[in-house]
């Protein structure tokens, strides 16, 4: 009997709000916030705009141009959105306690922003502050019930808890505002892949792939869910993919672990011939 790779994914979504912090991928993102919080902004707004041609699924850059947009339209004070970029910077290099002082000056300076409430939802979350995060993704949604970005975090919140029928519940909810989140799809293949689901986890990686054929882990990911259900054809065609995909990306951690499988199928293949 196989094990389920799948049951690894369950810490993912908690690993993802300190990868997306800590170890930023696109160095658009970091000059960014770097130039953000010294006031430069329309440089800021540059860079992030660079980040999101690299991924357009970045969710920092989304949410730093949303920030920036508030501030253009009067809808927050310079004294907000410095606060809110200076703590991004510290979350970067792993800070989050400080990083949550900065974010408290912005909720002082542009009290009910639901950015303020979201964004330290996911510094409660690094900081393992569970309970608290959980009360300021809430108060982001209360204050902006379309805050599709809201309604994702929390439905990743719950996930990385093992919650998983809350967080199918918010995912959903955000789907509902927002029917091309990439993201919020790979997260619900992941639950139900989790679970042994492996046919409902398969229509959502399928979505995934749908949206964007440069999504390396969409390909890997249906190639580990075939696998799973015996559907070994279709498993390495999605692997392939998936090296291909990893290969232009230059991510050779991800054409190793794709290898493994791979090589998992030469190796049934030699078994086969043997039998015959």
């Amino acid at each position: 009997m196989k094990n389920n790779p799948f049951v690894y994914f369950t810490v993912f979504p908690l690993l993802c709000f300190s990868i997306v912090f800590s170890s930023l991928v696109y160095a658009g993102q970091s000059d960014g916030i770097k130039l953000a919080s010294q006031g430069m902004f329309k440089e800021a707004r540059i860079e992030f705009s660079k980040a999101l041609e690299i991924n357009r699924e970045d969710s920092l850059s989304k949410g730093a141009l949303g920030i920036l947009d508030d501030f253009d339209s009067g809808r927050i004070k310079k004294e907000c959105l410095l606060s809110l970029f200076k703590g991004l910077g510290l979350l970067t290099v792993n800070l989050p306690e400080q990083a949550i002082d900065e974010f408290k000056l912005a909720e002082k300076a542009a009290p009910g922003y639901p950015r303020t409430h979201n964004i330290l939802g996911m510094a409660y979350t690094i900081l393992g502050s569970f309970k608290e995060a959980e009360i300021q993704f809430k108060e982001a949604i209360e204050l902006q019930p379309e805050y599709s970005q809201a309604y994702f975090n929390l439905g990743t919140f719950y996930q990385s808890q093992g919650k998983n029928t809350q967080a199918l519940e918010y995912y959903e909810k955000a789907l509902r505002l927002d029917q091309n989140s990439a993201d919020t799809y790979m997260n619900i293949g992941y639950i139900y892949a989790g679970e042994g689901r492996y046919d409902k986890a398969i229509s959502y990686f399928q979505k995934v792939s749908s949206l964007d054929p440069q999504r390396a882990d969409a390909y890997y990911s249906l190639g580990m869910a075939y696998f799973m259900s015996d559907q070994y054809l279709k498993s390495r065609e999605n692997f392939i993919k998936a090296k291909d995909v990893f290969q232009q990306k230059g991510d050779q951690e991800g054409v190793s672990n794709t290898d493994k499988y791979l090589d998992k199928f030469f190796e049934l293949e030699g078994k086969w011939k043997a039998k015959k």
